[in-house]
């Protein structure tokens, strides 16, 4: 972890919600998988602190805001929606479980994501870390689609 990640984790608080940004895309021609994203991004910005139990608060929004990105990076109009799934620690994980593949997009902090896929078809497992270059993530998505 770089010194500026750190600082920027211990300064990023989430935002509060009457003055937080809906989070959207612009697109000339929305694609299917969005409507979808952008609702379960909406159910998950309303999380009040402690909604696990345990005292997780609420999601950040720059995480909210980089997932989105990445996802406009990697998805094609066909490409079907991920599940969404808020995570203790501020984060969310954006997963697809089709055609034989587990693919899951773990995102902690904006900048950064942590990528498991397991191939139950051909029995291999991968685990890599994607910082700027998303290119990585393009072949899964594309075996997801299929």
């Amino acid at each position: 972890m770089t010194l500026a990640v750190a600082i920027a984790d211990q300064i990023a608080r989430p935002i509060p919600r009457d003055l937080a940004p809906t989070v959207s895309l612009m697109f000339a021609n929305k694609p299917r998988w969005l409507e979808s994203v952008e609702g379960q991004i909406a159910e998950l910005r309303s999380l009040p602190f402690g909604w696990d139990a345990f005292g997780a608060g609420p999601l950040r929004h720059d995480v909210l805001w980089f997932a989105l990105s990445v996802l406009e990076t990697v998805m094609s109009d066909d490409t079907p929606p991920p599940h969404i799934t808020p995570m203790s620690h501020e984060g969310i994980m954006l997963e697809w479980h089709r055609n034989g593949i587990d693919f899951e997009i773990e995102i902690e902090r904006p900048g950064e994501a942590h990528v498991t896929c397991d191939n139950h078809l051909t029995g291999t497992s991968d685990n890599w870390t994607v910082r700027a270059n998303m290119t990585s993530l393009v072949r899964p998505i594309e075996m997801i689609a299929g």
